[in-house]
Formats: structure tokens, C-alpha cells, sequence
């Protein structure tokens, strides 16, 4: 009985094998540690490093006809905490030895960067390649100021580079990438700085699997005081994603997020500037009406700004704390706090964050929809 018993078990657990076999093969799938996109420049509702994905059969490109790629299979809890470990990991690993940036773009962002690294001494200067549209101008200019090395052959620029950092406006991006997709090697990273276009977007028009973090740094970045925060897509390496870390802290402070955070992102410190510089414009003009002049005014709210900036960074107090220190029952600060909430500042400033957020992704979607339409058209 006991014989019959395990013959009927070991019939069944085969036969459950051969079925998941089949379905496989009859979804033209098979497992595989991938991103779980949908191939189409959305960007995935919560962006998961090294997710259990599925990944569709040879027979899609049959015929030399890309199709927009479909990923079944996907398991969020496989790796709930793997952005956090995965820089974690990238800080213990370093960045490695770069021996060739190459940089698609020469505008004031690609100079912050090429700045930081020459600069701190990360790469040596004529290992760094650089390319514009058509200004040759601004060719002379790089290659004098910061020693790089500035051709207009993609194949000089690309091929052989450990990293490529893509810093086009984002209606360049389906051109830049179609014009250098033959020379994308596996083990190449690549950093885009371009606004909205979503990693799935790119290895979309390149029909290649690939390396890519996407940056959001700020303007600040051109006196080194950037605020960036970087998203890896599945196929980044620990170590890679590290390279990407040390070249933004040569202009600033680098935090890790999920990519379907970056337009929060953009929101909050990527257009950042913009409302320190309102806010000040605004202090400048309560000067003026208080009686004070110019020079002296700037001078005053420049280091009211950065001595407050220095407290929130060393002091372990939360800006609520700081703030009611300063706030003395009927004296000054209260008063004029009182006319701040009285004049809703604070909801101002909330609503303008929600509002330069909604409008990234609004941006974002509308690119990725428009490179879909290519890369399904091929």
C-alpha cells in the first residue's frame, strides 16, 4: 500500500512539473531576474532591483521585427528591501576603475560633472570624451579649460567606454541613442541626466538590455553644491551603481531612490532652486520697503540663509524645534510668522512641490509615450 502510495505521488509531482514546463513555453517565457516592465516607457508602478520577471522567447524577433516586449511574471516581495541593500552593497565595493567616461551632451550639467571629476582627480582628463550637436565653440572651450578630449565620431566617443553620460535635452534622446545603439556593450553603464525619459525607454529604442541609472541632480551642481538623487534599473551592478554615486558626490550629495520616485524628485530638489531664489527675490523686496539698502540687504539674507542651512544640517533638532527657539511669546519672529499663516505660505509651498511633481510626470509619460510609438513601429 505504502509502495502504491508513492508511486502515485512521484506520478502526480511529475506531472505538475511538466504542466509549469508547458505553460512556460505556451507564454513563450522564461524565468529570469529582470526589471518587470512593460517594454513601453511607462514607467512600472514601484521600481524593484533584481525583481522575479519573466522574459519573452527568441521568437519575438523573428524575421528582424522587435514587438514591444511583455514581462509576466512578478514577485514585489523577492526583493522589498533590494534598493536599500543594493547601496548599501555599492558603498562597500567603490567605484572602480574608470578608464573612459564618455560624455553625449557639453551643456552646463555635462561641465559641473566633467568639473567635479577632474577637479577631485577620479579620472584623468584626456579619458574623458566628449560630444555636442554643432558647437564647436564650446568644443575649444572644454578642451582648453579641463584638458578632455572632444570629437564629433561616435565610435571614438562611445566604443570602449566604461561609462556614457547622456546629457541631452530630451528631444535629442531618440536620435542620440539610435545614432549610438550598434556600439552598446553589455558591460557598459550609462548615466542619463535627461528629464522624463524612463529607463525602460531607452533600452526600448536600443533593443538592448543594459546598465542605466537615471540622475536628477540640480543646478547647484555648477558650484558643486548639488542635490542629486540616482535610480538603477535592474541590470545595474552594485559596483556600478557606485561609479554613478562617486561621480555625483564630485558636485554634491547623492540619495538612492526608486525610479518611480525621481518625479517626486524633480518636484522637491530638482526645481528647488527655483524657490529659494522666489524666496529670496521676496526678502529682497521686504527690504526694500523696510528702509534697507540693497548690498546690505543681500548680504544679510545670504547668511540668514546659510547659517539656517548649517543648523538643520548639524543640529539633531527638527525644524520645528529650530523654529520655536527663535519664536519668543509676542515678539518678532511670532509676529511675522503669524502673518506667513495668515497669508497660507506653508500650504503655498506644499501645493507648488505637488503641482512641479504632477507636471514631471505629466512630461515623463508624454516622451514615453511618443518613444513607444517608435520602438513598437520597428
Amino acid at each position: 500500500m505504502f509502495f502504491i502510495k508513492a508511486l502515485f505521488i512521484k506520478a502526480l509531482f511529475v506531472k505538475i512539473v511538466v504542466f509549469k514546463r508547458n505553460y512556460l513555453r505556451l507564454i513563450g517565457a522564461e524565468v529570469r531576474d529582470s526589471c518587470g516592465s512593460s517594454g513601453t516607457g511607462e514607467t512600472p508602478q514601484a521600481f524593484t532591483p533584481r525583481r522575479l520577471t519573466a522574459r519573452p522567447a527568441e521568437s519575438e524577433h523573428l524575421e528582424g521585427k522587435s514587438t514591444t516586449t511583455h514581462y509576466l511574471v512578478n514577485s514585489n516581495k523577492v526583493c522589498e528591501n533590494s534598493l536599500h541593500k543594493m547601496a548599501e552593497n555599492s558603498k562597500e565595493k567603490g567605484a572602480g576603475n574608470m578608464k573612459k567616461i564618455a560624455f553625449i551632451g557639453a551643456g552646463s550639467m555635462a561641465e559641473a560633472i566633467i568639473s567635479g571629476l577632474v577637479t577631485q582627480q577620479v579620472i584623468e582628463p584626456e579619458n574623458i570624451f566628449v560630444t555636442n550637436k554643432s558647437n564647436d565653440d564650446r568644443f575649444v572651450y572644454l578642451k582648453d579649460q579641463y584638458g578632455v578630449t572632444a570629437t564629433r565620431s561616435l565610435q571614438l566617443l562611445v566604443q570602449d567606454a566604461d561609462l556614457v553620460v547622456l546629457a541631452v535635452k530630451p528631444k535629442d534622446i531618440l536620435e542620440t541613442m539610435q545614432s549610438i545603439k550598434e556600439y552598446i556593450r553589455e558591460e557598459m553603464l550609462f548615466i542619463s541626466v535627461v528629464a522624463g525619459v524612463h529607463t525602460t525607454s531607452l533600452e526600448g529604442i536600443a533593443n538592448k538590455r543594459f546598465s542605466i541609472v537615471r540622475a536628477m541632480p540640480n543646478t547647484s551642481a555648477a558650484v558643486g553644491k548639488s542635490a542629486t538623487a540616482l535610480a538603477a534599473n535592474c541590470h545595474t551592478e552594485d559596483s556600478q551603481l557606485q561609479t554613478a554615486i562617486t561621480l555625483f558626490e564630485t558636485v554634491g550629495t547623492v540619495a538612492v531612490v526608486e525610479e518611480s520616485q525621481l518625479d517626486a524628485v524633480t518636484g522637491l530638489s530638482g526645481s528647488g532652486p527655483a524657490y529659494i531664489y522666489y524666496l529670496v527675490e521676496a526678502l529682497e523686496k521686504s527690504a526694500e520697503k523696510i528702509g534697507l539698502d540693497s548690498e546690505t540687504a543681500k548680504q544679510l539674507i545670504l547668511q540668514t540663509l546659510m547659517g539656517a542651512a548649517d543648523m538643520l544640517q548639524k543640529s539633531p533638532k527638527t525644524p520645528a524645534v529650530l523654529r520655536k527657539e527663535v519664536t519668543s511669546p509676542g515678539g518678532t519672529t511670532e509676529a511675522g510668522l503669524k502673518a506667513l499663516q495668515a497669508h497660507q505660505v506653508e500650504d503655498a509651498f506644499i501645493a507648488c512641490v505637488q503641482e512641479a511633481t504632477e507636471q514631471s510626470k505629466r512630461m515623463g509619460n508624454q516622451i514615453s509615450k511618443e518613444l513607444a510609438k517608435y520602438v513598437v513601429s520597428q
